[in-house]
């Protein structure tokens, strides 16, 4: 019987040892919080990338059609979407001369093109941010024409002289 007794009281304990919480360690619980809460970040800040589908005036070294850290980050987070699906990039002119933008759009087509996008599938212009608008060079068209101008949902732009800027 007591061969019995201590076979049992060993099984019982080896059983509730097994059923023991273990230690809770706050430390690596934030650790592994923090790891995904900057995962998180990053696809959000991906996604906000995307969605923009911009590479903006600023994205480029003042005067040069050299991209900045910035623009060269969001380029290559546009070029990793667009390897996979076609699309459009809104490269913004802001202030630049002709010369200039040209040299950035090719600067850009050179970027996506060594990242392994298919420039057959992307279309680069100075398209309006978020939705309808006003193509940048139209309203410096209307302002230079007349400086009382309206947005007509479609692209254009009517001012007292008439209309600038055809329908997207």
């Amino acid at each position: 019987m007591k061969p019995l007794l201590v076979r049992s009281a060993v099984l019982a304990a080896g059983l509730l040892a097994g059923c023991a919480s273990s230690t809770y360690d706050p430390e690596l619980h934030g650790i592994d919080n923090m790891w995904v809460g900057a995962s998180l970040q990053q696809k959000s800040a991906e996604l906000a990338i995307v969605r923009q589908g911009a590479i903006l005036e600023y994205y480029f070294v003042s005067g040069t059609a050299e991209l900045t850290p910035l623009g060269r980050r969001d380029l290559e987070v546009l070029a990793r979407h667009f390897q996979e699906r076609p699309g459009a990039v809104s490269v913004r002119r802001g202030a630049a001369s002709e010369a200039l933008y040209d040299a950035r759009l090719d600067s850009v087509r050179i970027a996506f093109a060594a990242a392994g996008v298919d420039l057959e599938q992307l279309q680069l212009g100075d398209e309006p941010l978020g939705g309808d608008g006003i193509a940048s060079a139209n309203v410096r068209l209307a302002l230079e024409a007349d400086r009382t101008f309206t947005a007509t949902g479609n692209g254009s732009i009517v001012t007292g002289g008439g209309v600038i800027g055809g329908g997207r």
